[in-house]
């Protein structure tokens, strides 16, 4: 069938990747703008090029390029998990115009003229209460609040390299990106999950709010692939074998889910 080393040595199968439309402004799934299969033939692909096999990290400038082909009328975030929490590819999406919103790990920034960590600043805000419930959310089918609070860092440290497993720095441009801290609270205000989020969409295209919720939509994306891999991935139930039939079931599989 096709399958290919994954993570681990004995970590054998295919391995699927989405880029994936949703409507900024209700979470609603729009379409799999993308996919692509890697197995050990390949990787099959709904783009006219397939993509490299490379690090997750790596396939995201392809498929930020590819968006602008498109046709969409209104910007494009790219929404990305903190997988990709990395300096250089913050500078090089900022540098070639994406927008992007990261979950981003505890990393060290330059905010109020002194370098300190996420954790420091996000402390900060709750210490002097400057988180503000925006409106309601829901929390695995349970009512909730969403709290959130702004403002902007610096990235201005060198990103570190590994090339032949030797680590080295490479220098760059400092970019200033919006800070979010976004929490989510039951009606007792007890905090049931947070995030901290980087991105260079401008004020002016999207609310401290929109931004948010933006992220918060994630869980529609989540629900999505659950759906799709327990009602269209067990290729072991399927007579096909090969690596181009695996992936045309499971862009038919993908396609309805949308409708569900």
């Amino acid at each position: 069938m096709d399958l290919t080393q994954l993570t681990h040595r004995t970590d054998i199968g295919h391995e699927l990747t989405t880029a994936l439309l949703v409507n900024a402004d209700n979470g609603a799934l729009i379409a799999p703008m993308e996919m692509h299969l890697n197995t050990a033939a390949g990787v099959f692909s709904t783009r006219d090029s397939a993509p490299e096999d490379v690090k997750h990290p790596d396939q995201v400038l392809p498929a930020m390029e590819a968006s602008r082909t498109w046709g969409l009328d209104k910007p494009c975030l790219h929404v990305i998990d903190r997988d990709a929490d990395s300096v250089d590819h913050y500078r090089t999406w900022n540098a070639a115009g994406h927008y992007f919103l990261v979950r981003a790990d505890d990393r060290s920034v330059r905010w109020d003229s002194s370098s300190c960590l996420l954790s420091d600043v996000a402390g900060k805000f709750r210490s002097q209460n400057q988180l503000k419930c925006v409106g309601d959310a829901d929390f695995h089918g349970k009512p909730a609040k969403l709290w959130v609070g702004e403002t902007r860092v610096v990235l201005d440290r060198p990103a570190k390299k590994s090339v032949g497993g030797v680590r080295s720095q490479k220098p760059g441009e400092p970019v200033e990106l919006r800070f979010l801290v976004v929490e989510v609270r039951d009606e007792f205000g007890v905090r049931l999950d947070d995030w901290m989020l980087l991105s260079n969409l401008g004020e002016e295209t999207a609310s401290t709010e929109h931004l948010a919720r933006c992220y918060y939509w994630r869980w529609k994306i989540e629900s999505f692939f659950k759906w799709l891999k327990s009602h269209g991935q067990q290729t072991e139930q399927w007579c096909q074998h090969t690596g181009a039939s695996i992936a045309k079931r499971l862009l038919i599989a993908a396609m309805a889910c949308m409708l569900v």
